[in-house]
């Protein structure tokens, strides 16, 4: 990613600063949940890093006062926090309905049938896991990575992925006993 200059590093500071907050609230309307808001305004603002030499020159900034490309970032920020959210609210979407397919798999594969009830005994226990934690389990059982795999992927330990399957595994195992009792 190429550092920006000094003119880009204040204007981007004072963007940021200005417009985060803004930027955190749109992104909120898309996807009712303040980290995936967050998400979104850090890859936008990543997205404008990335592309700052473009943007300046698609807005014509070069003769624009501060408070004139601030205005005119502001807009392009507004679009792209935008896509940002939208992408973002799509992805969990696929990723609740992979782990809506992933418990009614398991449910076909068992020999006894498992009641309605079970399963959503079962995805209500998978959501209540910590993110870490289901992540982990989701990408080793649905996606059948191996946990080698999934800690290159998630630049984790494998100890810490072994650790979180394993803690998840017990957590799941408590819940479904409680919820069978």
């Amino acid at each position: 990613m190429p550092k920006p200059d000094d003119q880009h590093s204040s204007l981007l500071a004072k963007l940021h600063g200005e417009q985060a907050d803004v930027l955190r609230r749109v992104a909120w309307t898309i996807v009712r949940d303040w980290q995936m808001a967050d998400d979104a305004v850090q890859e936008t603002f990543a997205t404008l890093l990335k592309k700052i030499d473009q943007v300046w020159s698609e807005l014509q900034l070069d003769d624009e006062t501060d408070e004139q490309r601030v205005r005119a970032l502001t807009g392009w920020l507004v679009k792209t926090v935008q896509f940002h959210s939208l992408n973002l609210r799509r992805r969990r979407g696929r990723a609740e309905r992979r782990e809506g397919k992933l418990i009614r798999d398991i449910g076909e594969r068992v020999e006894t049938p498992i009641a309605p009830s079970t399963l959503e005994d079962l995805q209500a226990a998978l959501l209540s896991l910590p993110p870490a934690q289901h992540e982990i389990v989701r990408r080793r059982t649905y996606e059948g990575q191996t946990f080698q795999e999934i800690a290159q992927d998630l630049n984790l330990p494998l100890g810490t992925v072994l650790s979180r399957m394993r803690l998840a595994l017990a957590k799941l195992r408590k819940l479904l006993d409680e919820s069978n009792q």
